[in-house]
């Protein structure tokens, strides 16, 4: 049976197809410019303000980007820096997350009072940049990883998520003689996809979109990532 089978009905859903695939376009433009750009000439750029298919078809900026190794060596470490910073933040907010979610642990209230104040007042640039260095970090991969590896943030909402599963789940693992990471393991982790996969995804990009990192940390042009 058709929801809308009144003339009324089907007029709202046509107005509404319409502009959902205007909003569609409308958010697809960028990037198709972008694309279009990128074979058009540096002169046709500049005199024109936008456009979709370029007048004249070049790859010189192609044969610019792969002229040199540079753009391939940052790309290759921007995805290796991303992976594994993605899966390092993953690992360290769960493991944090999942006892920070027991409401007898000793200590939880300290441990969650500085979780927020972290995450209200942060240390600053100059400071990280000093600790960076005194940790022997620059010029190094894992300063593009270790001082962003668990945000409080998402440590919060992790931890929030665990306490709402149920607890029965757990108990009846231990009655099984299931250990506390055999639970976070077979249990906890399959029931927590949803949550995972949506701070994967705010892991990985905003480890790809970092820029302040790379040029502060990184001096050698060699280990500049993609967006340096």
């Amino acid at each position: 049976m058709k929801i809308h089978n009144t003339t009324g009905g089907r007029i709202f859903d046509a107005v509404n197809y319409v502009f959902l695939t205007l909003i569609g376009i409308v958010t697809l433009l960028p990037f198709v410019y972008v694309f279009a750009g990128s074979f058009a000439t540096e002169a046709e750029i500049t005199r024109r303000a936008f456009f979709v298919w370029p007048e004249q078809f070049s790859l010189g900026a192609y044969e610019y980007i792969f002229s040199t190794q540079a753009f391939t060596r940052a790309l290759i470490t921007t995805v290796l820096v991303t992976v594994v910073g993605t899966v390092g933040q993953l690992i360290l907010t769960v493991t944090m997350a999942y006892p920070l979610a027991k409401r007898n642990l000793r200590g939880r209230q300290l441990i969650l009072s500085l979780v927020v104040f972290a995450m209200v007042f942060s240390g600053g640039m100059i400071p990280t940049f000093l600790l960076v260095k005194d940790l022997g970090l620059l010029n190094s991969y894992w300063a593009l990883i270790l001082p962003a590896a668990i945000n409080p943030f998402s440590l919060i909402i992790i931890k929030n998520f665990f306490q709402e599963l149920p607890a029965e789940l757990e108990e009846s693992a231990k009655m099984d003689g299931a250990t506390e990471v055999g639970i976070l393991w077979r249990i906890l982790l399959p029931l927590s996809k949803p949550v995972l996969a949506t701070f994967a995804l705010f892991y990985a990009v905003g480890i790809w979109n970092d820029f302040m990192s790379p040029l502060l940390y990184l001096s050698d042009n060699s280990k500049w990532t993609l967006q340096m």
